[in-house]
C-alpha cells in the first residue's frame, strides 16, 4: 500500500497510511509501516509474526509470537480533540510526546523492552519497559522497571490542579515539589509475593521506599531527607525539615489476606532513627524509637541524645481486641531546654530535669484507675527562680 487517506466527518483526518505486507503458512511481515496524521508521525520499520501453521489453514494461537515496536514516533493529542472521547480537563490540552518503543508477544509472555516518551517542550519524560508471564492461562508474574521519570515544576503543579481540584493543599504542595524525578521497579505474582521499590526527588526533599510481601512477612523500609514536611502538608506545627530512616516488619501478612490484615497479623516491629529534624528554626538530632506489637500488647522505647532534648521514654499499652484498656509510661528527662523548643515567656530561658511514671487501667469497662508519680523535678535559669520537686504522686 503506496498511499492510503481520508477525512472523517468528525474532522479526523489521516494524511497518509502506507505499508508493505507479505504473509505466507507460518510467517507474517508487516514492513515500513507509516501513519501521518496533521500534527503525529508514526513509523514502525518492522513487525514480525510467527506461528504454528494448521491443517485447516488457521493460525494456532498457542504458538503465536509478535515482534515489533515503534522508532522515533511524533504522537500529538490535538490529533485526537475532534474525537467523541469523554470530556476532562487532561483531554483539552494539547501535548506533543515524542516516541519510541518495542515489545515481543509469545504465548507466555508480554514483554515491553523498551517505552520512551519525552514531551516536545520538556514537560515530561518517561523510560520504562516491563514484561508479564503465564502459566496454564493464568498470570504468573508482573514486573514493571520505571528507569526514570522526569516532571518539571509547571507539570507537576499542572497535574495537580487538573486532577486535585478542590484540594487547594494538595496543588501547593506541588507547587513547592518543583522538578521532580523518580525511578523505581515493581514486582508482583499471585502466588502471595509483591516487591517494590521507589526513589522521589523533589525541590522539597527526597523519598526513598522499598517494600515486600512475602513468605508471610511484609516490609518496608523508608528514608526521607531534608523533607519540607510543614510546607508540603501546610501545617505549621509540624517540622520544617525532617530526615528519617524507618524499617517495619509484619508477620502474618500475605496479599490474598490484606483486606483482613487484623485477623491474620501475628507480630509487628518498626524502628526509626531521626538523624535531623528542624521545627521552628532549631535544629535537633540523634532521636530513635523501636516498638513492638503483638495481639493485646503494644511497647514503645523512645530515647533521644540531642544536647537540647535528653531523654528516655518506655510506654506499653494493653489492648481488648483493638481497642486500648490501659497502659504505662516511664520518662527519664536527664536535660530539656523548653525555650529550645519553641516556648516562650518567663521559662524560655530555663533548664529542666526529671523522671515520670503513669499508668492506667479500666479503659474498655469504664471504670479508670491508675497512678502518676514525678520525682526529682528541677528547674533552673527561669525569670520566675530556680524549682525543685523531691516528689508528688
Amino acid at each position: 500500500m503506496r498511499s492510503l487517506s481520508f477525512r472523517e466527518q468528525s474532522g479526523f483526518s489521516l494524511n497518509k497510511l502506507s505499508l508493505k505486507l507479505s504473509a505466507e503458512p507460518g510467517k507474517a511481515t508487516l514492513q515500513n509501516l507509516a501513519i501521518e496524521l496533521p500534527h503525529s508521525s508514526l513509523q514502525m520499520p518492522l513487525l514480525t509474526a510467527s506461528w504454528q501453521p494448521q491443517p485447516d489453514g488457521n493460525i494456532d494461537g498457542k504458538t503465536l509470537r509478535i515482534a515489533g515496536g515503534f522508532n522515533h514516533a511524533t504522537i500529538s493529542t490535538a490529533d485526537l480533540q475532534c474525537l467523541p472521547l469523554p470530556k476532562h480537563p487532561l483531554s483539552a490540552e494539547r501535548f506533543d510526546v515524542q516516541c519510541t518503543t518495542a515489545f515481543r508477544i509469545t504465548p507466555r509472555q508480554v514483554e515491553l523492552t523498551k517505552l520512551d516518551l519525552q514531551e516536545t517542550t520538556g514537560l515530561f519524560a518517561l523510560a520504562m519497559s516491563g514484561d508479564a508471564s503465564r502459566r496454564n492461562n493464568q498470570w504468573e508474574r508482573l514486573q514493571l522497571n520505571l528507569k526514570s521519570l522526569q516532571l518539571s515544576p509547571q507539570f507537576t503543579h499542572w497535574l495537580a490542579t487538573v486532577c486535585l481540584p478542590r484540594a487547594a493543599d494538595w496543588t501547593k504542595a506541588a507547587a513547592l515539589m518543583g522538578q521532580v524525578q523518580a525511578a523505581g521497579n515493581f514486582t508482583y505474582a499471585p502466588q502471595d509475593e509483591v516487591r517494590g521499590e521507589l526513589q522521589l526527588q523533589t525541590e522539597a526533599g527526597k523519598v526513598t521506599a522499598t517494600a515486600r510481601i512475602e513468605d508471610h512477612i511484609a516490609e518496608v523500609e523508608m528514608n526521607l531527607t531534608q523533607l519540607a514536611v510543614s510546607q508540603l502538608l501546610s501545617r505549621p506545627e509540624l517540622p520544617d525539615l525532617l530526615s528519617l530512616q524507618a524499617r517495619m516488619q509484619a508477620l502474618g501478612i500475605t496479599l490474598s489476606s490484606l483486606g483482613k490484615w487484623k485477623q491474620t497479623l501475628r507480630s509487628a516491629k518498626a524502628e526509626v532513627t531521626v538523624p535531623h529534624i528542624v521545627h521552628q528554626g532549631r535544629h535537633y538530632g540523634n532521636i530513635e524509637l523501636h516498638s513492638l506489637f503483638t495481639p493485646g500488647q503494644l511497647k514503645m522505647h523512645l530515647r533521644s541524645a540531642d544536647p537540647s532534648l535528653q531523654m528516655q521514654a518506655s510506654a506499653q499499652m494493653f489492648l481488648k481486641g483493638w481497642k486500648p484498656d490501659g497502659g504505662s509510661i516511664d520518662l527519664q528527662v536527664p536535660h530539656i531546654a523548653p525555650g529550645q523548643g519553641g516556648l516562650h515567656g518567663e521559662y524560655a530561658k530555663a533548664h529542666c530535669s526529671g523522671n515520670l511514671r503513669a499508668s492506667l487501667q479500666g479503659i474498655c469497662s469504664g471504670h479508670w484507675n491508675g497512678d502518676l508519680k514525678l520525682t526529682d523535678f528541677t528547674m533552673t535559669g527561669s525569670q520566675k527562680g530556680d524549682y525543685r520537686l523531691d516528689s508528688l504522686q
